[in-house]
């Protein structure tokens, strides 16, 4: 076989850089996501310094495992929050439909009484 068409296994150097650029990408989105701005959240989110959590969104460095976890968790939160929202309004939503189901009988209940529309 020709080494010119033989298709060349990427090395170690390779792999880690495109895992490095991976997991900056990663990072990178869910804090735009989360609207985490380094310069005001790195160190109340992640306990590290604007400067650190740049580099982990530029691929500069790596984002360590912890970072991950905490993105997590502020999805798993937003998730959450936006859920309750939901159940809130639907449950605002019955409300307003019962009081106006009930509001509908009265007024049949009334015409009934008076003898019906004529």
């Amino acid at each position: 076989m020709d080494e010119e068409t033989t298709p060349k296994k990427p090395g170690k150097k390779e792999q880690k850089a495109a895992t490095l650029k991976r997991d900056a990408e990663i990072f990178r989105e869910a804090c735009i996501n989360l609207d985490i701005v380094p310069a005001k959240d790195a160190k109340y989110y992640f306990g590290a310094t604007r400067q650190t959590v740049t580099s982990w969104m530029q691929g500069k460095t790596s984002p360590p495992r912890d970072a991950f976890i905490k993105i997590v968790q502020l999805y798993n939160a937003e998730k959450s929050k936006s859920l309750e929202a939901m159940q809130r309004r639907m449950d605002e939503q019955e409300e307003r439909l019962a009081a106006a189901l009930k509001a509908a009988d009265e007024i049949k209940r009334e015409l009934n009484m008076k003898g019906g529309i004529k």
